[in-house]
């Protein structure tokens, strides 16, 4: 049975994270068990809810949303677009990271840094975290 290209994308871009980036580097993203199988060991930061209200201590506020991926030692995110469900192509998919990562991305676009993408078609693509810009 052939991997769906949502997660060969986004096990390839874990593999890559593991290869390609800096030794203390620390990647945020959905399925952090499987990335760490695909990464080759690689530890990575998992992000399973993003809190749905808009308030000063939630994660989709992107000042708590930075504070908490520094102190965690955070430096990238993986940006998947898995599937919600696994078995057909519908335009649903596990939003986990982005909701998380979107209003950092709409405050502050000088602290997010394309590296590098997997896939043309529910392609992955990883983002730097620049805490000091």
């Amino acid at each position: 049975m052939a991997i769906p290209p949502d997660w060969a994308n986004y096990l390839k871009l874990s593999e890559w994270c593991a290869d390609s980036l800096p030794p203390n580097s620390f990647v945020a993203c959905r399925k952090a068990p499987m990335s760490f199988v695909y990464g080759k060991g690689m530890k990575f930061y998992p992000i399973y809810t993003v809190p749905a209200l808009d308030t000063i201590t939630t994660l989709s506020n992107p000042d708590s949303a930075l504070a908490l991926l520094k102190r965690e030692k955070v430096t990238h995110f993986i940006i998947a677009n898995l599937r919600r469900n696994p078995k057909k192509v519908d335009g649903f998919i596990i939003n986990t990271v982005h909701r998380m990562a979107y209003p950092i991305a709409q405050k502050y676009p000088q602290k997010i840094k394309f590296v590098k993408k997997m896939g043309d078609i529910e392609d992955a693509q990883l983002f730097e975290i620049r805490y000091d810009d």
